[in-house]
């Protein structure tokens, strides 16, 4: 019981201490109430569900049915893409570049001025979105070697 005892106190508090100060005293009080932002369980769950119905629920569901036809879904979803890539064009346009910021260094605001909130959702939700993409890279390498 004491080994134990040791190996919580020396390796894993430390490691919980970090992610606490960095998530709580360092965290942006602003993007508190953005989804999937403040704590790590939600992502986790959704990307232990993504592997477990990639990797065995659905093809295990799939093992005896045809292919589902999906040529105008996957048209929909493109023509969503591309909408939902403008809208993130648009704002990073309108929330920063054509009006407060500059292409030289400045200081990061961290005030609830609504400019500064809109670009910190836009940081967010756009690096949010590259790393579901390189995850989801990640992950078929993880199936291809099984």
């Amino acid at each position: 019981m004491d080994l134990f005892y040791n190996i919580t106190n020396r390796i894993i508090q430390p490691v919980v201490d970090s992610y606490n100060y960095v998530t709580y005293v360092k965290g942006d009080p602003r993007t508190d109430s953005f989804f999937m932002v403040r704590s790590p369980a939600p992502l986790l769950i959704l990307l232990w569900t993504y592997v477990y119905f990639s990797v065995k629920a659905g093809p295990r569901y799939m093992k005896h049915k045809e292919p589902f036809k999906l040529k105008y879904v996957l048209i929909l979803y493109n023509f969503v893409q591309v909408l939902y890539s403008i809208f993130l064009f648009h704002e990073g346009l309108a929330g920063g570049w054509l009006h407060d910021y500059n292409f030289s260094c400045q200081p990061v605001d961290y005030s609830m001025n609504p400019t500064a909130i809109r670009v910190s959702y836009l940081n967010v939700y756009s690096n949010s979105k590259l790393h579901l993409v390189i995850c989801k890279n990640y992950i078929h390498l993880f199936e291809l070697a099984l």
